[in-house]
């Protein structure tokens, strides 16, 4: 049976270099900053490829390289002369020797063997969803990305220095397991300090700070 590379929420994406159709050498990691959409597709003669990639291309309100962007990544030599890149939004790469395809667990560890993957990436890139595509339609996808929040607002509020915000760094279920003891016995507000009439209080106010 065919092992493949499973990646998993709030995974960094690997990064990699490949041609596209436009660049003999693409580094992916300049891509960040956007919502960011990989279709590992196999082969742009799969009518199920071929449906997928229409949809996406009937979306540049979504796919507008501002807020998201979509690289679609084909295995199959045939494509270099069948793909065409849209600016703004779409791109493909030619994962030719199925490198890329294989970091992201779309080609097997220990043969040549594929599957079709969509994987979401968010604009500090990092796994937000990954999906087959035999579970997931191209028009999922696109409600997902267009729900998303803003590039700026992606790690649960607005982005603002010098602090470094990460979301979904835990799983769900780890998070529920420490929330769960807090919510059972209660918590305080921390506070903070003021003078009144001489003396160093401790005051609560949420208006000003909440912890």
């Amino acid at each position: 049976m065919a092992r493949f590379r499973n990646l998993l929420k709030g995974d960094p994406a690997p990064w990699f270099r490949q041609r596209s159709v436009a660049q003999p050498q693409f580094s992916f990691d300049t891509v960040a900053g956007r919502h960011i959409v990989l279709c590992f597709f196999t082969s742009g003669a799969d009518p199920r490829a071929q449906a997928a990639i229409a949809a996406v291309q009937a979306a540049p309100h979504v796919f507008n390289d501002t807020h998201a962007s979509f690289f679609g990544v084909s295995n199959d030599p045939a494509d270099e002369g069948r793909l065409t890149e849209r600016y703004p939004g779409y791109r493909f790469f030619l994962d030719f020797d199925g490198a890329a395809a294989a970091l992201y667990g779309a080609r097997a560890q220990e043969e040549e063997a594929y599957r079709r993957l969509w994987v979401v990436l968010d604009p500090a890139l990092r796994v937000a969803h990954i999906a087959p595509f035999d579970t997931t339609s191209a028009e999922e996808i696109i409600a997902l990305v267009a729900q998303l929040p803003p590039p700026g607002r992606h790690s649960c509020g607005e982005a603002f220095a010098p602090v470094l915000q990460l979301a979904d760094v835990f799983e769900p279920e780890l998070c529920r397991t420490l929330i769960d003891p807090y919510e059972a016995r209660g918590g305080e507000d921390s506070g903070f300090m003021r003078e009144r009439d001489g003396k160093t209080v401790l005051v609560v106010d949420h208006s000003h700070k909440r912890r």
